[in-house]
């Protein structure tokens, strides 16, 4: 493992971007030369625009994973947009024509949160001030071992008067850069600060210069346009990247690598690399393994090991792409023998000469995209194309008909199977219907019928070898 601000041949200097929505600063710091870096967020929606792991920070499991990640010798800058809704002043304005119009949650006296709310305000500030100790606990880890780091908030959000941030002002007093997103790109004049111990930062630095127009605030089709404004402009991601990159190069002599901005189709035909927007007709690996790690690994989610990675027993081979880095599962039903600590290392395993040639002859060529359709997914589109619409729709209809009154007879059953679950699982799986799919599955004679009681005891990742229908 190589000591903090060295570069190394197997990897690279990478950013974390935590609680970070869709990763627009993160995708512009992969393309800046960051080419590891990834976002956390406990929420994972579709549309992304880099890697997302998913991690609570505010659990102990999640910080304690986020803690490893700013560990990392590699780890160079980490970026906080911690959530700023329950700070929001926009609270504060009076909206006579709307009967529920969001009240204030903290003030000068009690930034961390007026006393006495009502039940569902008081549990969204205790899980606004879960995220912010963590993510300030996490900001002080950065000082003390060196890593760059920054935080955003809107410039009079109530986040700077809490107990929280001024625990991190115990340790390090931080430049302030103030900026309306308008100017780079936003719709409407926010005002947003960054708190950060990087000079360079403070290049964003600007007002609105009142040269263009902007929407109005207040509540929009979309909701309250405070909501709207959340995502960084695409030109702020930019040159906030650019000024990464450059701060962090001046350490990693040569070691970012810019990833071309829009890659040359006809190039990249030519090379025969299909993208992830094209139909994949081979896949990248020949399949995904997982292997647990005592401590975070030299390496990041996305890298492509130049040199296989050993650890006592563990191997990863030559060439694997690293796919997911979350912390190791914990089997309760194993008595606690089986039980691991550290991380869990998702990768993706390499094809052999042999075994791609075979498995390109078994889908036939490229031009004939029906080959790469299964079988069963064939059938219902032929079905689908040919029936009678009428006919189509009465079968739906008696299909679900008949599943539905089934799952009403079995209701008494599955509550029973749901009782005799732990505490855990029962939050977790409230209202599926282990039994009726069972019968759903046995009826359609689905090859893995296995899957039912990995659901129930939560295995739905890591090695999946027992799994005919995943054996790939």
């Amino acid at each position: 493992m190589a000591a903090a601000g060295e570069a190394t041949e197997t990897a690279s200097p990478f950013a974390v971007e935590f609680c970070s929505g869709t990763g627009g600063l993160t995708a512009q710091l992969r393309k800046a030369g960051l080419v590891g870096s990834f976002g956390v967020d406990h929420i994972v929606k579709a549309g992304n625009k880099a890697p997302i792991v998913k991690v609570d920070i505010a659990t102990p499991d999640g910080e304690e994973l986020a803690r490893s990640y700013i560990n990392s010798p590699l780890c160079v800058y980490a970026h906080f947009g911690l959530p700023c809704g329950t700070s929001s002043r926009a609270r504060e304005i009076a909206l006579p024509d709307m009967p529920r119009a969001p009240a204030p949650l903290r003030n000068a006296e009690h930034p961390d949160g007026i006393p006495n709310l009502p039940a569902k305000d008081a549990e969204r500030v205790a899980a606004a001030n879960r995220v912010y100790a963590a993510g300030c606990r996490l900001i002080v880890l950065c000082i003390l071992r060196g890593v760059r780091w920054s935080l955003e908030q809107p410039a009079r959000s109530w986040f700077w008067a809490t107990s929280f941030w001024q625990f991190v002002l115990t340790f390090a007093q931080p430049l302030y850069v103030t900026f309306h997103s308008c100017m780079f790109g936003g719709q409407r004049p926010k005002k947003t600060t960054i708190a950060t111990d990087i000079n360079e930062l403070t290049e964003l630095a600007c007002e609105c210069t009142n040269q263009h127009s902007h929407l109005p605030w207040g509540y929009t089709p979309e909701g309250f346009a405070t909501a709207t404004e959340v995502e960084y402009p695409l030109e702020l991601c930019k040159q906030w990247a650019a000024i990464i990159a450059r701060v962090v190069e001046r350490t990693y002599k040569g070691a970012l690598e810019p990833l071309p901005s829009h890659p040359d189709k006809k190039a990249r035909a030519h090379s025969m690399k299909q993208t992830r927007k094209s139909l994949a007709f081979m896949p990248e690996w020949s399949h995904v393994e997982t292997q647990n790690v005592p401590a975070m690994p030299p390496f990041t989610v996305g890298t492509k090991l130049p040199e296989a990675f050993q650890q006592d027993s563990i191997c990863i081979p030559q060439h694997a792409r690293i796919l997911r880095i979350t912390a190791a599962p914990h089997h309760e039903q194993d008595g606690g023998e089986n039980a691991h600590s550290g991380v869990q290392v998702a990768f993706g395993v390499p094809w052999s000469e042999e075994g791609f040639i075979e498995e390109a002859l078994k889908r036939g060529h490229p031009a004939n995209l029906v080959d790469g359709i299964p079988k069963s997914l064939r059938s219902s589109i032929r079905n689908n194309a040919t029936a009678d619409f009428e006919a189509l729709v009465l079968r739906r209809a008696q299909w679900f008909r008949t599943w539905t009154t089934r799952a009403f007879e079995l209701r008494a059953e599955e509550a029973k199977l749901h009782a005799a679950l732990p505490p855990h699982r029962r939050n977790i799986l409230k209202g599926k219907r282990f039994l009726v799919l069972q019968e759903i599955l046995e009826d359609l004679k689905y090859p893995d019928l296995r899957i039912v009681q990995d659901e129930r005891w939560l295995q739905l990742g890591g090695d999946r070898r027992g799994w005919r229908h995943f054996a790939r």
